[in-house]
């Protein structure tokens, strides 16, 4: 447990995302989609993104989605809130992140902070495949954590999944068991 500079309990990055990233794999799994865990093991930052993008290439995925948490202070008192980030606007990968986002804020009561656009993150530029950053909540606000434990990953990465899968899990389950055309091959990071 790490703490903020006013000794409120700040959320672990590493150890948080990687809860949310198994829960949404586990929901899409449920659906019958075909999901990789790309997640590396620990490293240094540069080859923590380099070996999820490049493990997603290897395995010719449809789709790349990343999970993080934002932190950008010591402390933060009030919400800040849910993202996506892509890296350009148009096509499906602004179509999921919207709907992850959107999905999240109204199924936590998380602050919207809507689809970034950012074409220099590593995770956005090198993928050959549509790829979203999702950024769950801020560690550090004391609002953002609230609702995350409250709400918790499991719930999160529900919600992700249904944004990535554009449709609520109760009304694919019936689905399941029938043949798909669609490959669905998604590859998860962190």
């Amino acid at each position: 447990v790490s703490y903020n500079a006013d000794g409120s309990v700040k959320l672990n990055e590493t150890k948080e995302d990687r809860y949310v990233k198994d829960a949404v794999i586990k929901y899409l799994r449920s659906a019958g989609k075909t999901v990789y865990d790309v997640t590396p093991p620990n490293c240094d930052v540069n080859t923590d993104l380099w070996h999820g993008v490049h493990e997603a290439e290897i395995k010719g995925v449809d789709f790349f989605v990343s999970i993080h948490f934002d932190n950008a202070y010591d402390s933060y008192e009030g919400a800040l809130g849910t993202a996506t980030w892509i890296s350009g606007t148009g096509g499906n990968a602004e179509k999921v992140a919207r709907n992850i986002v959107n999905n999240v804020a109204e199924g936590t009561g998380l602050h919207n902070r809507g689809v970034c656009v950012n074409p220099k993150l590593y995770e956005l530029r090198k993928p050959s495949m549509p790829s979203v950053i999702v950024e769950t909540c801020f560690c550090e606000s004391d609002v953002d954590v609230r609702i995350y434990r409250e709400k918790g990953y499991d719930l999160i990465g529900k919600l992700i999944a249904e944004g990535i899968l554009g449709r609520k899990l109760d009304e694919i389950v019936s689905e399941v068991e029938a043949p798909s055309t669609n490959s669905g091959k998604e590859a998860f990071m962190k």
